[in-house]
């Protein structure tokens, strides 16, 4: 089994089973990073420079509840205008049709009950 090999083949045998050895006592060691190890390391690089540029889930939030934000106070401020013309129209009197519809559009819009209130005081 063990026969012993001469001429160039056995020096190539000798040198890749010194490279697989060597190899693999230098991962067990941890002198040389395995593949995954490196992954790992690469992808903690992407990761620190990815939150040190300013890139991340918060941001993306922020800007869409801004946008949202803006667009519904525009509407509440739509809808407590016309609540306010209406009751000026007919001196608060909630049986007019006009300020009717007009408060039922702010509720449409999830205006505070307490805005209404006040814009019909108005």
């Amino acid at each position: 089994m063990n026969a012993i090999l001469t001429g160039p083949l056995a020096l190539a045998s000798r040198r890749l089973h010194c490279w697989r050895y060597m190899s693999a006592v230098a991962l067990h060691n941890n002198l040389m990073p395995s593949r995954r190890q490196q992954n790992q390391n690469n992808n903690h690089n992407l990761q620190i420079s990815r939150h040190m540029a300013g890139h991340n889930k918060w941001s993306k939030i922020k800007r869409k509840k801004a946008a949202n934000d803006v667009a519904r106070a525009r509407d509440h401020t739509k809808a407590a205008r016309a609540i306010e013309v209406a009751s000026r129209s007919c001196q608060g009197d909630m049986a007019d049709i006009s300020l009717q519809s007009a408060v039922a559009a702010a509720r449409a819009v999830q205006l505070p009950k307490e805005r209404i209130e006040k814009a019909i005081e108005r």
